[in-house]
């Protein structure tokens, strides 16, 4: 008897952005200030991200709980909060010592993080 076929899953995130916070950046920073704000937090998602990744092939749980951390706090800090939840997730599941949880997590984290990249960069590009 052959082996049933396998399910392939390909997992599409909704991305949710406090456009509240969002905007409360802009009001208060004006239009150039908050765009930098914003450019370099996306920068320093993109470089946690590689860190945590490679933190989690290490098998160093304690940093990646640390860096899920600093994700947190990066993607607070931009009105990111399913990216902010899910590395939230991720932190939560290597400190409880759940690798195949953390993976699950880590995976979700990472397809939020490029949503997020895609979606604000052409958000940004599109505006005038």
């Amino acid at each position: 008897m052959p082996p049933p076929p396998v399910t392939r899953l390909a997992p599409v995130e909704t991305l949710r952005i406090d456009s509240d916070l969002v905007d409360a950046l802009y009001a208060d920073l004006g239009k150039e200030a908050a765009d930098l704000v914003v450019c370099r937090a996306l920068e320093d998602l993109a470089n946690r991200m590689n860190r945590i990744e490679a933190e989690h092939r290490a098998c160093a749980f304690d940093l990646v709980q640390k860096e899920a951390r600093r994700i947190m706090a990066v993607a607070q800090q931009i009105g990111l909060t399913e990216v902010a939840r899910a590395a939230s997730a991720v932190r939560d599941c290597a400190g409880n010592g759940q690798t195949i949880a953390t993976v699950a997590t880590l995976w979700r984290l990472r397809r939020l993080t490029d949503r997020a990249m895609t979606d604000i960069w052409a958000d940004r590009d599109a505006a005038p």
